[in-house]
């Protein structure tokens, strides 16, 4: 395993305390919690959906996880955090700390699902945004258990 390897999955498991670190001999195996299974299971969905349309729509998964939207799931403590998360699932085309920061400059106020942003004022791009979430609670909720 790389040294950059391993630093994404410290960090990975330093976010999500439900994470098993697990060793054998003279390995070291991550054991990912039933949530982290989850989440990588509806991030999958949503790309394979194209529910995801610009990187910047996962600003508005990284702010419904900050704001407590998700239960079992907590707050990531930076967009770096977010992303090297994204990164230790194994996700590809990810977005970069400037692309989650611009996304959350142009959300105003409120909290999900009253969310307003600078940018746009059209209706449809707003439930887009908003329906992001949804797919991604909806795709969370429905993913099968896990083989072991």
């Amino acid at each position: 395993m790389t040294d950059e390897m391993v630093k994404l999955f410290e960090e990975l498991v330093n976010h999500m305390p439900e994470v098993e670190v697990v060793t054998i001999q003279e390995s070291t195996e991550y054991v990912l919690d039933e949530m982290t299974y989850r989440m990588k299971y509806a991030l999958m969905t949503l790309q394979a959906n194209k529910a995801i349309k610009h990187k910047y729509d996962y600003t508005w998964l990284m702010l419904a996880i900050n704001e407590g939207k998700i239960p079992g799931i907590s707050a990531f403590k930076s967009a770096q955090s977010f992303i090297d998360y994204l990164k230790g699932l194994g996700l590809k085309s990810l977005p970069g700390k400037t692309t989650l920061h611009k996304g959350n400059c142009i959300k105003e106020g409120g909290k999900f699902p009253d969310w307003r942003f600078s940018d746009t004022k059209d209706p449809s791009e707003i439930k887009r945004r908003h329906d992001v979430v949804r797919q991604f609670i909806s795709a969370l909720n429905k993913a099968p258990k896990r083989e072991t």
